[in-house]
């Protein structure tokens, strides 16, 4: 027969206890303390063969094995699941037995199961083992609370989260959190979550990935706007890796010492989650980031889509250091969207050769286009064969209608690397940049055919809309920027020295606004092979182009002057070297009036020289870095009339009442040099 223990018993122990906070708690010999709040109990009764305890609340039934109950009494409810590590065992404190949710603790090592779908439940981690796990398998959305928890798994994930719903994770105020995996195994990361992951709250967590990436995601991760501190202390594969997109409105991460992509957004194979958020996509919108990677063909910022950063929540500040062959600091296999930000990207990586292909290493790289509306961003690259950005598409710079853009730095230290270079790697198959398995080529790669390093390439177009870009290149080979398309310059101010061609062009070359200064120490300065008419178009803005060379190195290379089309009223000074080939010094249709000087001017660094018309206003004035001894030079100006007489005059005193002065141009002054140069009528 049954035995029942009544409800009246149960009311009568517990007298005088305010019953909607108070439960009957059952301790187990595992470690789990199951709590069933008074108010919910029905009856509570013995099977008939006395081996388990059975409670029954409504439609509910629960038994439990009579021999693992250690000990009964009366508690206060807990508000959540709590599981307390400590050293090689756990307890865990479950409230919500009733509730479909229940534990099992072996050692250290803890399964949570809730088959709730109702309702979302917290289950919250604290205390400390070096040989214990936490799983948790569910259908239904939960928060899980880090509150000071440290966990190494030596033979598994810290952390399994086997729920494809939305995971709240909360990082309480004030702790520090630890999460460790073990070596070799099958696993996907040591902080793994099937479903989406939102990360929350001010307090720290740091992950180390011993097999794999340190946090994985199967859908969307998400850093809620918030003050923590997520540190990837380092990763086999992937510092953090998800599927869907990764979006970051808050937090600094720090993430070093990984093999593979810092953090990777892949393609889902499902539709996009989100309409505002495409599959594979990463948004980076306040917070941050702070990332070092040393793997080879490793990436920063890896997105299968877009990536895209911007001021939504808070201005982001992304800082990437890149040292490994072929790396990237940022790579989307979409567009990479610059809207704002303090971004700082370093990449010292060399050529990494893959078959007869050769990737080289840079800070931005996009499969279809670049955009880089505003912000702050420096850009290094130090590697043989390194560029700072580079575009398969096309790379817009500032915003068209405003004329406003970002502050950019671009520098290049390295060289061109000679073909034949052989690199054997080792790391995870899949897609290069990480994929599946987190960087590396498969296999190994054979002889390449060099690289040389460039500031800017695009194979597009190229539109440069307002801003103002520093650029400067180191070596021989190593251009400025370069389009196999077209290039237009419309606005803001942008100066350019560098060893190779500054402004190098496919197609035509058109200024259209705002001050441009280029400079070249080992060959052109501004070079189109369009070869025809329209190569270099002047329009409005000001361009001051020359090559200290000497040779047949010019300020203007389009193959003919012929080709150098004037359809607005800026003004346009070149210099350099002796051109070679057909050298016309007319040109078909011109809105204002130009010259050609093909007679000897020998600039020298230090003067300042001065454009003047026959009343002896002050058109332009112009210094020049370097030496240079220029056979053509070219002067064009929205104030020379065609017919008209120009002086070219030198001076030692730099102009002090010029309303623009930028990088050796003076505008707006009225101050000339003493010694005529030369002389010349316009055209």
């Amino acid at each position: 027969m049954k035995r029942t223990l009544t409800i009246c018993l149960l009311f009568a122990v517990a007298t005088g206890m305010a019953m909607a906070q108070r439960a009957l708690k059952i301790r187990r010999t595992d470690g789990v303390n199951d709590y069933v709040p008074v108010t919910k109990i029905e009856e509570i009764t013995f099977s008939e063969d006395m081996k388990q305890l059975v409670i029954v609340s409504g439609a509910t039934t629960i038994a439990i094995d009579r021999y693992e109950v250690s000990e009964m009494g009366y508690a206060e409810t807990p508000q959540s699941l709590l599981v307390t590590y400590g050293g090689d065992s756990a307890t865990v404190d479950n409230p919500y037995l009733l509730d479909g949710v229940t534990a099992e603790v072996d050692g250290a090592h803890v399964a949570v199961a809730n088959s709730n779908i109702d309702e979302e439940k917290t289950f919250e981690l604290t205390g400390e083992t070096s040989c214990g796990s936490f799983l948790y398998t569910a259908s239904y959305k939960s928060t899980i609370v880090l509150n000071g928890v440290d966990i190494t798994n030596p033979d598994g994930p810290a952390i399994d989260i086997e729920c494809g719903k939305r995971i709240a994770m909360e990082l309480v105020k004030g702790t520090a959190n630890n999460l460790v995996d073990g070596h070799g195994g099958d696993w996907k990361a040591a902080l793994y979550c099937k479903g989406h992951l939102e990360i929350d709250k001010a307090g720290t967590l740091s992950v180390t990935g011993n097999t794999k990436h340190a946090v994985s995601t199967g859908e969307y991760l998400q850093l809620k706007k918030s003050e923590g501190t997520i540190n990837v202390l380092a990763a086999k594969a992937d510092g953090l890796h998800c599927e869907q997109y990764f979006l970051a409105n808050g937090f600094t991460v720090n993430v070093q010492g990984v093999e593979g992509d810092g953090i990777q957004a892949e393609l889902s194979g499902d539709d996009s989650y989100e309409e505002d958020y495409p599959d594979g996509s990463i948004w980076i919108q306040g917070g941050r980031f702070n990332i070092a990677c040393t793997g080879d063909n490793a990436s920063g910022l890896k997105a299968d889509a877009d990536i895209n950063i911007n001021e939504s929540k808070s201005t982001p500040i992304v800082h990437v250091t890149m040292t490994g062959k072929g790396s990237k600091g940022l790579k989307a296999d979409g567009n990479a969207n610059i809207e704002s930000g303090d971004i700082t990207i370093s990449n010292s990586g060399d050529v990494l050769a893959d078959g007869t292909d050769t990737q080289s290493a840079k800070c931005i790289s996009s499969d279809t286009a670049v955009n880089i509306h505003s912000g702050n961003i420096s850009l290094s690259a130090s590697g043989n064969g390194g560029k700072c950005i580079k575009s398969d598409g096309s790379l817009v710079i500032g915003d068209s209608e405003t004329k406003e853009g970002p502050v950019l730095t671009a520098s290049t230290t390295g060289g061109t690397t000679s073909p034949g270079a052989t690199t054997t790697l080792a790391g995870w198959g899949g897609k290069p940049g990480g994929g599946t398995g987190g960087g590396g080529f498969p296999g190994g790669g054979t002889t390449g055919s060099g690289s040389s390093a460039k500031a800017i390439k695009a194979i597009g177009t190229i539109n440069i809309y307002g801003g103002d870009l520093t650029i400067s290149t180191l070596n021989s080979g190593a251009e400025g920027i370069e389009s196999k398309t077209s290039i237009r310059i419309a606005g803001g101010q942008h100066y350019l020295n560098c060893n190779d061609d500054a402004i190098n062009s496919s197609g035509q070359i058109v200024f259209d606004g705002g001050i441009t200064v280029c400079c070249s120490t080992g060959n052109d300065a501004i070079d189109s092979n369009y070869g025809k008419a329209g190569a270099i178009v002047i329009g409005n803005g000001v361009v001051l182009a020359y090559s200290t060379k000497g040779g047949a190195e010019m300020g203007f290379d389009c193959d003919n002057n012929s080709y150098i089309q004037i359809t607005g009223n800026g003004i346009a000074v070149s210099a350099g070297g002796s051109q070679g080939g057909a050298s016309s010094s007319t040109l078909a249709t011109a809105s204002q009036g130009y010259a050609f000087v093909t007679s000897s001017i020998n600039y020298q660094t230090g003067y300042y020289y001065s454009l003047v018309n026959g009343a002896g206003d002050n058109l332009v004035t112009f210094c020049l870095e370097g030496n240079v001894s220029s056979k053509n030079s070219f002067f064009t100006a929205g104030a020379m009339q065609k017919g008209s007489i120009y002086t070219l005059k030198s001076g030692t005193s730099q102009p002090t009442d010029a309303t623009t002065s930028f990088h050796g141009v003076f505008l707006g002054g009225s101050t000339v040099g003493t010694t005529t140069v030369t002389s010349f009528t316009a055209k």
